[in-house]
């Protein structure tokens, strides 16, 4: 029968599904989970940036703004003159100064110190830091979409966000984190109606994140390349061991399971296996034995129904029906090999008279007594036959002329001498016997009525006697 697939087969193919699934399924989580680590590691170092841009802004504001040597290409913050405390107040915020050499100083206020400082990182780092607001004094801190959002949710008590985003071709990670007004704040802000405590804007941050992103995706790589051997590893281990555990021995239980009522062994080692494949082993070997058990008792069965279909009950001779089939072979192979042939057919005298004047016991412990004789004095290879009622058929291989004859003067002698015990009274019996013998006989039949013209020939000359009748003598 030929098999849709072999276990092994769909155990390797179940197998490297499932690890193929679930390798995709940790890649899938490894990736997001070093993304998120990636991020959690920006998240740090822009929250401490930003610490450290709000320390240096708390430095300049506590001294309410630094002031500079205006040399060439230093400009004077032009917003620094609208700026004010409110409330009806004058300006406290004097844009620039000149010493007694007439040297002119600028004020750097903290909204300017940051931005200049953002253009310094910019240049060296790549990083960016942005000071904006939803009230801005000057166009250039306006906000983003980015920051507008951000600077919506610090309004409603969100107190960081984040995001990624890709601008020409590059990633990068942006932070902000909001500005509440202090009271120095008031200074330059106090106009727009802000108070303590309220949000004044924020700081964004922008970081790059390109090269965090080439060593996290390298080390993926790896990662990958290392878990895809693994696996590769995995799945051909299994497929080997499940080869020599599961589809190896399946394959020898198959083929013992087809040749069941067989003289066949398993190995040892699978009945002796404590696992399923041991158990259906044990369980083989026992319907195995089984099986040739109950076929023994079949053929032995069989024997003893082709025996007692063959054999008399009474005188445990051949009968009849076994004399003209078997009988008539084993003649014409005797023939065939030109061997000299025997067959005698002999008769109890006066056998009706000893049924009736003793019974049919007595009658069949004769018949038995006669069988037992003609055993006896016959070969184990002779055959032996009753023919019918009193008669029996003895056919021999004649190893020497007049061997036949011989051989029925034994038995007619034997039996006789021999008696059947009647209580405490001895019954004596003779028989008649017609012999045939000789190398070129005729057919089985011919033969059989030639011994029965003997056989007649002898009880017609007074019984007790043997007839030969003798054809193509040696």
């Amino acid at each position: 029968m030929r098999l849709a697939g072999s276990v092994g087969k769909k155990l390797g193919v179940l197998i490297t599904s499932v690890l193929t699934v679930t390798f995709v399924l940790a890649a899938l989580w490894f990736n997001d989970f070093a993304h998120r680590n990636l991020e959690k590691f920006l998240l740090q170092q822009a929250r401490g940036f930003h610490q450290q841009i709000v320390l240096v802004r708390h430095w300049n504001a506590s001294y309410g703004g630094v002031y500079v040597l205006k040399q060439p290409g230093v400009e004077t913050n032009p917003y620094l003159y609208q700026v004010g405390p409110g409330n009806g107040e004058k300006s406290t915020v004097v844009p620039e100064i000149t010493d007694t050499r007439g040297n002119v100083y600028t004020l750097k206020n903290p909204a300017l110190m940051s931005s200049e400082l953002s253009e310094l990182a910019a240049k060296h780092a790549d990083i960016r830091f942005h000071l904006t607001s939803l009230k801005t004094v000057n166009p250039k801190n306006a906000p983003d979409d980015f920051e507008a959002r951000s600077l919506q949710q610090f309004e409603s008590g969100t107190k960081e966000t984040t995001e990624l985003s890709h601008q020409n071709g590059k990633s990068y990670f942006r932070y902000m984190a909001p500005l509440f007004i202090e009271q120095s704040c008031l200074r330059c802000h106090g106009f727009q109606g802000y108070k303590v405590g309220e949000v004044r804007g924020g700081i964004s941050l922008t970081m790059p994140m390109d090269k965090e992103l080439q060593v996290l995706t390298g080390s993926q790589d790896r990662v990958i390349l290392a878990a895809a051997a693994l696996m590769a590893l995995v799945i051909g281990t299994i497929i080997l061991g499940s080869r020599y555990v599961i589809t190896r021995p399946l394959r020898i239980l198959q083929r013992y399971a087809s040749n069941m009522g067989t003289q066949q062994q398993l190995p040892g080692y699978l009945i002796s296996r404590r696992d399923e494949v041991g158990l259906l082993a044990q369980e083989l070997t026992d319907a195995n034995a089984a099986l040739l058990l109950q076929r023994e008792q079949i053929a032995q069965r069989t024997r003893q129904l082709e025996q007692d279909s063959n054999t008399d009950a009474l005188t445990c001779l051949y009968n009849r029906r076994y004399l003209f089939s078997e009988g008539t072979r084993l003649y014409e192979r005797w023939q065939r090999d030109g061997a000299s042939i025997a067959v005698l057919m002999i008769d109890i005298d006066h056998f009706k008279h000893i049924n009736d004047k003793y019974g049919h016991q007595v009658g069949d412990d004769v018949l038995a007594e006669v069988a037992r004789v003609l055993k006896q004095q016959c070969r184990p290879y002779d055959l032996v036959a009753r023919y019918g009622g009193e008669e029996f058929v003895v056919m021999l291989e004649a190893t020497s002329p007049g061997s036949g004859a011989s051989t029925a003067q034994r038995i007619r002698q034997t039996i006789t001498e021999s008696t059947v015990m009647l209580g405490h009274r001895e019954l004596h019996v003779t028989v008649s016997i017609g012999v045939v013998e000789g190398n070129s006989l005729g057919d089985f039949d011919l033969t059989l009525r030639k011994a029965d013209e003997a056989l007649y020939q002898a009880k017609g000359a007074g019984r007790n006697r043997i007839v030969t009748h003798v054809e193509n003598a040696l």
